[in-house]
């Protein structure tokens, strides 16, 4: 499990590898534009986002033994996708994407 403490390129990278990840982003901290609400309400409601660090360590807890039943569940994966869609410009894989995801197999 990846935690993010704000928000950064790092964090939308892990998304997009697949990788469990969590986002603290305390009430004042959170400032951002209108228009990206639905995105943060939307990965606050599937428990990937959150403002509160005591919430967070619950859920960890919670899901700390199969994080893949949270993770992959259809809503989670909903809000990934709306999440990726909406930061994340490139929509197919380039080359040195997979070149490291091909070196991180071998690992």
């Amino acid at each position: 499990i990846v935690v993010s403490l704000y928000l950064s390129t790092p964090t939308v990278e892990a998304i997009k590898l697949n990788i469990p990840t969590l986002i603290l982003l305390p009430k004042e901290t959170m400032v951002f534009e209108k228009r990206f609400y639905k995105y943060y309400s939307n990965l606050k409601k599937n428990k990937i986002l959150f403002d509160d660090p005591e919430k967070m360590s619950k859920h960890i807890k919670k899901i700390w033994n199969n994080t893949d039943d949270w993770w992959q569940s259809k809503s989670v994966i909903r809000s990934k996708k709306l999440y990726l869609d909406g930061f994340l410009f490139l929509k197919s894989k380039n080359f040195v994407e997979n070149e490291y995801i091909e070196r991180l197999k071998g690992v």
